[in-house]
């Protein structure tokens, strides 16, 4: 069996979505949804309400920690020139 055929044949995945949402787009987003059902090629079938005001950028497979994204390094430097600044 292929890993696309044991993918297929599996009606349930645990996925990792990556999102930015419609009220903060410069924050990358990650929500970890268990037992997503999948569609007959092997794709997670999300809810209308979970998609709604979102940009989902990718889906991973199983459950992903992120620990670093862009948005922190910007918000991560920005907070260093303000103190810059501010002479803190």
């Amino acid at each position: 069996m292929t890993s696309a055929e044991f993918i297929t044949s599996k009606k349930w995945m645990t996925v990792t979505v990556l999102f930015y949402s419609d009220d903060d787009l410069f924050v990358l987003k990650s929500k970890v949804l268990i037992d997503q059902p999948l569609s007959e090629v092997g794709r997670p079938i999300f809810e209308e309400r979970f998609r709604k005001e979102k940009i989902i950028i990718a889906v991973l497979k199983g459950e992903v920690e992120v620990i670093n994204t862009l948005g922190q390094r910007f918000e991560q430097q920005n907070e260093v020139l303000q103190k810059v600044v501010n002479y803190e």
